[in-house]
């Protein structure tokens, strides 16, 4: 038999032995998972810095490579920068665009364009949203849709451009001087041996004597037949009356000639004015024959300043058709937007959208008011010689 203090001392080495495995497996399995965690650190740091997944400089070749292969990204991109082309030249250009063809001023020109673009285009672009997430259509569908819209709106820019004002009736430019004033010259037009009108211009035989300048555009009507002269020494005109006292000639007290001198030099009241005694203006008779009491000494007939209204009924068209216009094409952003990210891998996705941006600056927000600017003066008739 055993000795009872040679049994409790195998039992204490056996305890010992058992606490000493058990702290070993700990070390064992807390040094497993600092060697994973620095793994995956490393791991981390070489993909930050060359190796891994992160996208780099490098790669961009390879991207656009990837884009440019994919002819329904390309197609879109190409669509969207028409369109985006026709958007940029409308937002520069429609108020001068109203204000030219509708004879608008600036003020009632941009308060119609806001009224117009802003709600027509929340709506286009809520719409699409809606359509989107309410039905969810294929891309097929959605291709589908993007070329009706194209096609609806291509086909209402047509009629946008055929609702449109004539010129106002500009003598010397878009009209003759009246015949009974200003006879037109004949030319010869070569060995036919036929004679036709000179073209049109500012200075004719009714207001030569005149020597009147075309730096300054102040124009005058003859509200009698509708004409529109450039100035009122294009008309031919040697006197003027306030609008307010057509009876007199000339102001009553000092203080109102005075003011009428300022006004009268300064331009700012010339709104306010009758010229009478206009040679190149032809002398309405009046049914009893009596002669027209504004008549100056010199004969002529009388014109108010500012240009002739030009009586047009395309305006409201025009209105409709282009709120329309915008909300059509405000409806395709969001399926363009999708269509776009179906079409291209998921780490392309981004890549692809930046891209687009990149395209639409370079070749429509950039240029297209450059080139639709041009397009715009090159319709100019006469351009104001002031000398420069």
């Amino acid at each position: 038999m055993m000795e009872p203090s040679a049994a409790n001392g195998s039992a204490v080495r056996t305890v010992e032995i058992v606490m000493l495995e058990t702290k070993q497996d700990k070390t064992a399995s807390l040094s497993t998972t600092a060697s994973s965690s620095s793994a995956l650190s490393a791991g981390g740091r070489s993909g930050d810095g060359g190796s891994g997944s992160q996208p780099r400089i490098r790669d961009i070749p390879a991207g656009l490579a990837r884009l440019f292969n994919n002819p329904l990204w390309l197609f879109i991109s190409l669509l969207i920068v028409a369109e985006q082309s026709v958007v940029q030249a409308f937002v520069a250009y429609v108020n001068k665009y109203m204000q030219k063809s509708f004879g608008l001023p600036v003020t009632r020109s941009s308060i119609v364009t806001g009224l117009l673009v802003i709600p027509s285009a929340v709506i286009g672009i809520g719409a699409g949203a809606f359509f989107m997430r309410r039905f969810r259509p294929s891309s097929r569908a959605v291709s589908l849709t993007m070329m009706g819209l194209c096609v609806s709106t291509t086909l209402l820019t047509t009629g946008l451009v055929l609702c449109t004002c004539s010129n106002i009736q500009l003598a010397g430019l878009t009209a003759g001087y009246p015949a009974a004033v200003d006879p037109p010259k004949l030319v010869s037009s070569g060995a036919s041996g036929l004679s036709d009108p000179v073209p049109p211009q500012l200075n004719a035989t009714c207001n030569a004597r005149c020597a009147c300048s075309d730096a300054n555009y102040d124009p005058v009507c003859d509200l009698a037949t509708g004409v529109s002269y450039y100035s009122p020494c294009h008309a031919g005109c040697t006197n003027r009356t306030l609008r307010q006292q057509p009876k007199s000639t000339s102001p009553t007290t000092a203080a109102e000639a005075a003011a009428a001198a300022a006004a009268f030099a300064s331009g700012i009241n010339a709104a306010q004015w009758n010229y009478t005694a206009c040679s190149c203006v032809p002398l309405q008779q009046p049914a009893g024959g009596l002669r027209n009491r504004h008549a100056g000494i010199g004969g002529g007939g009388i014109v108010s300043s500012g240009k002739c209204d030009n009586t047009c009924t395309t305006f409201v068209p025009f209105c409709i058709l282009l709120f329309i216009i915008v909300l059509l094409t405000a409806c395709g952003y969001e399926p363009c937007h999708i269509l776009t990210l179906s079409c291209v891998s998921e780490s392309d996705s981004s890549f692809a959208l930046g891209m687009q941006n990149v395209l639409h600056r370079l070749l429509a927000f950039i240029p297209a008011p450059i080139y639709f600017g041009s397009l715009f003066d090159s319709t100019c008739l006469l351009r104001a010689n002031d000398g420069s």
